[in-house]
Parts: structure tokens; sequence; C-alpha cells
């Protein structure tokens, strides 16, 4: 997305094919991976063509569908994060309710590890997300 972002001329014809634009990382918002991959999944069809297309896109080419399904798994279990984000933002969010949203999200990580058990790069990167959460 990034390489896409950045070639003005694939950036505006991605425009035109889609009416979207790629969305990138953007570490000070907490749901950008979520968004980013929103986008991703939108496009998924212009950027499956243009993988092979544009020289420039193919380090970054996803191969297989099982690419696309991790991306889907992740923005799936990126959805409680963005739910409890915008519950608990505001002024009016109480140390109770953020509590509350910590909580459910330690359930929400050990489900989706029970759920995932079977799926190892998939697993993999839940665990290294929850290390960074817990710390």
């Amino acid at each position: 997305m990034k390489t896409i972002k950045s070639t003005r001329r694939l950036a505006q014809k991605f425009e035109l094919l889609n009416g979207l634009v790629p969305i990138t990382n953007n570490s000070t918002r907490w749901n950008n991976y979520y968004r980013m991959f929103e986008r991703a999944l939108a496009c998924h069809e212009t950027l499956s063509e243009w993988q092979w297309k544009y020289p420039e896109l193919r380090k970054f080419a996803l191969h297989k569908e099982e690419d696309w399904l991790v991306i889907q798994k992740t923005y799936d279990f990126l959805k409680q994060f963005l739910v409890l984000t915008k519950e608990t933002e505001g002024d009016e969010s109480t140390l109770e309710q953020v509590i509350i949203a910590m909580d459910y999200l330690r359930v929400h990580y050990d489900e989706a590890t029970t759920e995932h058990a079977g799926n190892t790069p998939f697993l993999t990167a839940l665990q290294s997300s929850r290390y960074v959460y817990e710390s």
C-alpha cells in the first residue's frame, strides 16, 4: 500500500479503479491497522492484479489466497479493539469502563488463541501482539 501511495502515477490509477486510496500504517492511531486491513480487503481484486502488472509491487505480493486469509483473520480480530476504543474514548469514559474493556480484550485474546491453535503463523502473530498488549 505504501508503494502505491508513494508513487503518484499508481495512486491516481488506483483511485480511479477503486474510488479509494490506500491507507498506510500510522503509529499515532490505535485502530490504524484495522482501517488499513479494511481498505486492503476492499481493494483485494485490484491489489491482486497489480502485483503482477507493476514490477515495483512484486516484492510485496500476496501470492496465495492464504495470505489474504491471514489479513481477513487479523481484521476480524482487531474489530473488538476498534469497538472498545470507540466505547472508552472521550471525556465521559470512566476508569471502570476502561478496566472492563481491558479485561474483555484479555478474554478476546484467550478465545482467539484457542480458535487458532492449529494455525501457527496466525497464532505466532497473535501471541506477539498479546505480549505487546500486556507490556
